[in-house]
């Protein structure tokens, strides 16, 4: 799965499953913007699929950047 990741010096600050580029063109939705000194990323996390608990993606994301 892709994910968007923002991060900042401290590490991982926000995560939104999918990206924009697999979004669905008929469904409103909403993107994840960077706000200063933040980066964002856009990785493939396979481990993600079907994760559903916010707390648990987080978990697997941050091992996935390091």
């Amino acid at each position: 799965m892709k994910v968007t990741v923002v991060t900042d010096d401290s590490g991982l600050v926000a995560v939104q499953q999918g990206h924009a580029s697999e979004a669905d063109r008929s469904v409103t939705g909403a993107v994840v913007v960077a706000g200063p000194g933040q980066t964002v990323q856009e990785i493939e996390v396979p481990e993600a699929d079907g994760v559903e608990d916010a707390h648990e993606l987080h978990l697997i994301v941050a091992a996935a950047l390091r």
